[in-house]
């Protein structure tokens, strides 16, 4: 099994399930992330592990309170489902961290942090409904490519190597 590390990583998975709707952004972003690094939410754990309960109340908080979420906050919480793998909860959080980006706008998104969200979001959307084949069809996410597009064309520069390969 993999909630394992001497029992810490089912620990923390049954705080965030107990405490979710409680955490502010940076806490869920970072909780999420964690958990997903540590192998908390492993297939072969079953529908029923801590860890997946865990990232599903974290989700669900994380949609709640979404406005509150800042730019790196939205980048891990990203980066964090799209690694997860489980497209069926892709589409509802897809939108609303599409949806929260754009409202940041790239004066509160650094190059960095726009690059990798619009990562997370495509890995997130690719297996859900709102998207089709390779075309956004959802509006959020939409807004966030045209949001990312503007961005590379008036200041490319801005872009290392990394964040060109995941804006691509």
């Amino acid at each position: 099994r993999r909630l394992e590390h001497g029992g810490a990583t089912a620990a923390l998975a049954e705080a965030a399930c107990a405490r979710a709707s409680e955490l502010e952004p940076q806490a869920i972003a970072t909780v999420a992330l964690s958990l997903v690094k540590l192998g908390a939410a492993s297939p072969e754990d079953g529908r029923r592990s801590v860890g997946l309960r865990a990232l599903k109340r974290l989700a669900r908080a994380a949609r709640r309170r979404m406005a509150a979420f800042n730019a790196q906050d939205l980048d891990s919480l990203a980066s964090a489902y799209a690694r997860l793998g489980l497209p069926r909860w892709g589409a509802k959080l897809a939108s609303a961290i599409a949806a929260a980006a754009v409202a940041l706008g790239t004066k509160r998104c650094t190059p960095r942090h726009l690059a990798n969200v619009l990562w997370g979001v495509a890995k997130l959307s690719s297996g859900c409904r709102l998207a089709r084949g390779s075309v956004a069809t959802e509006p959020s996410v939409v807004s966030l490519c045209g949001m990312a597009g503007g961005a590379l064309a008036s200041d490319a520069a801005a872009f290392n190597a990394r964040d060109l390969s995941n804006a691509a």
